[in-house]
């Protein structure tokens, strides 16, 4: 297996509050298995970063991947090939910008596990490790009440059957949208109640949207 050392960089590791100049880290299979500063060890190959910035990789927690972020529509109108050109296009985006791990929180067609499919069988390379979540789960008349982008429930029992259909389809997050737009029902969490003992089992996570217009119609939500 080949070593590769890089090296002649200041490093920040989230740990130490200072960085750390002259620093080096060797990679093997791909993975880090040294690191340290001053003296370097011996490698097959070397690689100097001529005294650049290096940190950990950025996780960004809340994405929708299919959504253009010029316009605020949740990516109603799109295509299922455009809804997967702007998922690659913002995936290639993130790492460039940092981002090493995505958890997607919404996404139209279910694009975000079948790339995270082809990113598992070796096809989707040079992107951010995906975390996805399929389609979101809302309410009819609610905030993601649009065509291809969420498992419309309104019931306890339609949201056990959505949850499980989307595991079924590989979501590893539950997404979550209680807050309401068009319709204000009588509970708006009623739906939800069967989630999160169903969402846990297997490890998957839950995300809520809980902010509400509620507020603005002159009504409050009790919790």
């Amino acid at each position: 297996m080949t070593k590769t050392l890089f090296h002649n960089f200041s490093l920040f590791d989230g740990r130490n509050p200072e960085n750390e100049a002259n620093a080096w880290f060797v990679v093997e299979d791909g993975k880090l298995v040294d690191r340290g500063t001053g003296n370097t060890p011996n490698a097959d190959e070397e690689v100097n970063l001529n005294g650049r910035f290096v940190m950990p990789g950025l996780f960004n927690v809340h994405s929708h991947l299919t959504s253009h972020p010029d316009k605020f529509d949740g990516g109603f109108d799109t295509s299922e090939a455009e809804s997967a050109f702007y998922a690659l296009e913002h995936l290639r985006q993130l790492l460039k910008s940092g981002v090493t791990y995505v958890r997607e929180c919404g996404d139209a067609y279910d694009t975000d596990i079948k790339l995270k499919r082809l990113q598992a069988a070796g096809v989707l390379k040079h992107v951010p490790e995906l975390q996805p979540s399929g389609k979101a789960m809302s309410m009819t008349g609610g905030h993601g009440d649009g065509p291809h982008m969420a498992y419309l429930t309104d019931s306890p029992d339609e949201m056990r059957k959505a949850v499980r259909t989307a595991l079924k389809n590989g979501a590893r997050v539950i997404k979550m949208i209680t807050q309401v737009t068009m319709v204000l029902p009588d509970s708006v969490l009623t739906e939800s109640e069967p989630v999160p003992k169903k969402a846990t089992r297997g490890y998957t996570s839950l995300q809520l949207n809980l902010h509400t217009l509620l507020p603005m119609a002159g009504l409050s939500l009790m919790a």
